[in-house]
C-alpha cells in the first residue's frame, strides 16, 4: 500500500498552545484510549489482513504489558477491552 502526501498548502501560523505543555509520562487520555480502542475494533477499513495483524500485535503488547507496576487506568481498561 502506497499513500502520497503532500505539504499542507496554508499550515497555520498560530497553532494553539499545547494545552499541558509537560504531559505526565504515566497519564493517558481518555479520548486517544477510546480512538485506539475503535481503530483496533473497526480496523482502517483499508485492508481486512492489515487490521487483522494490528488486532494481533494489540492483543500480545497488551498482555506483556499487563507485568508492568502501576499502569494508568485508562491504559489498563484499554488493555481488558483488547
Amino acid at each position: 500500500m502506497s499513500r502520497i502526501t503532500y505539504p499542507c498548502p496554508n499550515p497555520n501560523p498560530n497553532p494553539s498552545p499545547n494545552p499541558n505543555p509537560n504531559p505526565n509520562p504515566n497519564q493517558v487520555r481518555a479520548d486517544v484510549a477510546h480512538n485506539l480502542m475503535r481503530l483496533i475494533a473497526e480496523g482502517s477499513g483499508e485492508d481486512e489482513d492489515e487490521d487483522e495483524a494490528l488486532r494481533k500485535f494489540a492483543a500480545q503488547t497488551y498482555f506483556e504489558v499487563l507485568n508492568k507496576p502501576n499502569l494508568p487506568d485508562v491504559l489498563m481498561q484499554v488493555v481488558c477491552w483488547v
